[in-house]
């Protein structure tokens, strides 16, 4: 009489820890997921920290994938969500302040070598110069991940593309960068 009830209620409770288990599987994977997003969020934040010289620090600001993969791993969801939260404010704060702050009148000499007045219409030499600071930082980030932007640019390369060009030609730079090094990053291990 035991034999079929101990059977039935081992194989329900086998039944029920395997149900378990798959569970607790697609839940570690689904951790995985968001857990890589995160990480690739965070060291994108840190390189827009880097580029809009924000100055940020600390355990949250850095581009180590792994690092950021294992912390939001351990972590609660509410807590990687803060985490994002708040860089993101803290990113947006500090572009908006560097904004506020382009829109002051400042007159800066150009660099050697370049001569006049900058041919896209309501950009000046300081916004040039804060632009090629930009695309400069943003290719050595790339470079420093080891996908070296085409024909390796310095900031000279940038503050004369800025002084020569369009508006329109300028606006296309920075999703040229970022496509050919995010290119370059998704094809590494």
């Amino acid at each position: 009489m035991c034999k079929s009830h101990c059977l039935w209620a081992i194989a329900a409770l086998f039944a029920f820890q395997s149900g378990a288990l798959a569970d607790s599987h697609r839940e570690v994977d689904r951790v995985a997921r968001d857990c890589e997003v995160y990480a690739q969020t965070a060291m994108e934040q840190q390189w827009q920290n880097e580029i809009s010289q924000c100055g940020f620090t600390g355990d949250r600001w850095h581009t180590n994938r792994a690092s950021h993969r294992t912390w939001c791993f351990f972590a609660g969801e509410r807590d990687r969500v803060l985490h994002y939260l708040d860089r993101d404010r803290d990113i947006r704060r500090c572009v908006n302040d560097r904004k506020r702050r382009e829109n002051e009148t400042v007159t800066i000499a150009p660099e050697p070598g370049v001569t006049g007045q900058p041919v896209a219409k309501g950009i000046n030499a300081l916004w040039c110069n804060n632009f090629a600071h930009d695309m400069f930082g943003l290719a050595t980030n790339y470079a420093n991940n080891g996908c070296p932007i085409n024909g390796n640019p310095t900031w000279d390369t940038y503050y004369n593309q800025c002084m020569t060009i369009t508006r329109e030609q300028i606006s296309q730079i920075q999703p040229a960068i970022i496509a050919e090094g995010n290119s370059c990053i998704a094809r590494k291990p």
